[in-house]
């Protein structure tokens, strides 16, 4: 499983009203829905995911796919 495919499966997993906040934001900032940033892989996400939400909201997001890898459901934590 590539390290895109880890962060589709997270994202698929959260809480629908979460998903909504983040298609939302993604598409009013970047006219696309954010599977298209993670389908670039997790920097290129995170990345984006802080300009679109802002940096203390990304590294929220970050800690709770770090903690999903933790407990197995993935490949590997991203790179700080």
């Amino acid at each position: 499983m590539s390290d895109a495919d880890s962060l589709m499966e997270f994202y698929r997993g959260l809480d629908p009203s979460y998903r909504v906040l983040l298609s939302y934001r993604f598409k009013a900032k970047y006219g696309r829905p954010p599977e298209d940033a993670i389908a670039a892989g997790p920097q290129a996400f995170f990345d984006a995911l802080a300009e679109a939400l802002g940096p203390h909201n990304a590294e929220v997001f970050k800690g709770m796919y770090k903690e999903w890898l933790r407990r197995g459901r993935g490949r590997r934590p991203p790179e700080d």
